[in-house]
């Protein structure tokens, strides 16, 4: 990885569609950088959905 993902890439990598990955991040619940002002373009930084799954879940 290079730094920051687009939603689009989370989402290919993780297998989810794109509109999970951008609800988890409108709703607050995924780290995520904005590169453009006013909440627009986002960015999900190295690490941020393993840090959200790990925060995210219970172990058994």
């Amino acid at each position: 990885m290079n730094g920051l993902e687009k939603p689009q890439e989370l989402a290919n990598r993780v297998g989810l569609p794109v509109s999970n990955v951008r609800y988890l991040i409108a709703s607050g619940q995924l780290e995520v950088t904005y590169t453009t002002p006013g909440k627009r373009n986002p960015k999900i930084p190295d690490g941020a959905w393993e840090r959200y799954i790990k925060t995210s879940t219970r172990s058994l």
